[in-house]
Order: C-alpha cells, then sequence, then structure tokens
C-alpha cells in the first residue's frame, strides 16, 4: 500500500509544478539557450521520483519509480480533459 501512495503523492506533486507558470517560464528560458530540460511530463515525473526516492533509500524503489510517471500521465489528461483551468 506505501508503494502505491507513495507514487501518487509523488505524480500530484509532478503535476501541480508542472501547472506552474513559473516552471513553463524556466522552459522557455532553457529553451532559448539551446538546452533541453524536461519538457514531458512523463520525463520529469520520473526524475522526480528517482531523485527523491534515491534521496530517501526506500526498499520499493524500483516499483515507485515505474509506477510514478504512469499515474502522473493519467492523472494530467484527466485534469486536462476537464471543461475547467486550473
Amino acid at each position: 500500500m506505501t508503494i502505491i501512495t507513495t507514487s501518487v503523492i509523488i505524480a500530484l506533486s509532478v503535476v501541480f509544478l508542472f501547472e506552474l507558470p513559473v516552471y513553463h517560464n524556466l522552459l522557455s528560458a532553457f529553451k532559448q539557450t539551446g538546452k533541453k530540460p524536461m519538457d514531458c511530463i512523463f520525463c520529469f515525473s520520473f526524475w522526480t521520483s528517482l531523485i527523491v526516492l534515491l534521496c530517501s533509500m526506500t526498499a520499493g524503489l524500483i516499483p515507485i519509480i515505474f509506477l510514478t510517471p504512469v499515474i502522473t500521465v493519467l492523472t494530467k489528461r484527466i485534469l486536462d480533459a476537464l471543461p475547467i483551468t486550473l
């Protein structure tokens, strides 16, 4: 149960960060310099979960790392399908 809970918490945090205007301003600043930052939500959630879990040295590292991007993409698609904007 902790694997799913951890994955959902990280996924919701990544979706929130991805929707912030500050993140999009950083993306546009990096693209002007020619560097390719994490502009895909799947990649962003994968690397975020990897960094968070490597710092915490969690035992269930592998399932969380692979489950988090999937939950993140599904959450983002559900939010994009809603008729409201955040």
